[in-house]
């Protein structure tokens, strides 16, 4: 997976209910540079990949703690 990071570009926007707010207005592929064969490298190169991701915030080591304190 590519890990550089995307060149951000925002416009300020105002919402009807006269709130500020800011719009990404970069393109999904706009990379400061890319890794050779990393996922972006690929896509750049116009072939399809495949990423298999992991999201877990879980704090292992704070379960049992957690567990054992609010079992009482």
């Amino acid at each position: 997976m590519n890990t550089h990071g995307h060149v951000d570009s925002y416009e300020r926007r105002v919402s009807p209910a006269g709130d500020t707010y800011y719009w990404s207005t970069g393109h999904g592929l706009a990379f400061h540079s890319t890794k050779p064969g990393s996922d972006v490298d690929r896509l750049k190169a116009g072939d399809i990949t495949v990423t298999p991701l992991m999201y877990d915030l879980t704090h292992l080591a704070d379960v049992h703690e957690w567990q054992q304190a609010l079992s009482t």
